[in-house]
């Protein structure tokens, strides 16, 4: 019991692929609930139109809600992108903007090699890009 809750933590989002069916979250609400010192991040939370593309503007709007909560909070933003690298590019430039020493990843190695813009997404985001290949989960 006791040892659970000191090494339990959490972080607290939307996945993109719930966003149509959750009420959308508040920055407000996200920040009252990053007062806990168990929550030690926003997310997961994103962009996914491999499944879900026709929810894509409710994603894009629930994912930018999370992102000025991680940005009010200073907590660590964790995203989930699929088929949306594109979207999350611009969006991350546009929303997210801020220099750092951090990196993150598109969704492939090629990807990574062609995108000129992602120099731009390795020098300047705080981020953890948490990376779901939908190969990978059918081999």
């Amino acid at each position: 019991g006791d040892v659970y809750k000191r090494q339990v933590y959490y972080a607290v989002g939307t996945h993109p692929m719930s966003a149509a069916d959750e009420p959308l979250a508040t920055v407000d609400q996200l920040q009252v609930i990053s007062k806990n010192p168990k929550m030690i991040g926003i997310g997961e939370t994103g962009l996914d139109y491999f499944y879900t593309e026709k929810t894509k503007n409710t994603q894009i709007e629930s994912f930018i809600v999370h992102i000025e909560a991680a940005r009010k909070t200073k907590l660590p933003l964790i995203i989930h992108s699929r088929s949306a690298d594109n979207d999350m590019i611009k969006i991350l430039k546009e929303e997210y903007l801020k220099p750092s020493d951090s990196s993150s990843f598109l969704s492939s190695e090629k990807e990574n090699n062609e995108n000129p813009n992602n120099t731009v997404i390795k020098k300047r985001f705080r981020i953890l890009y948490l990376i779901k290949i939908m190969k990978t989960l059918q081999a």
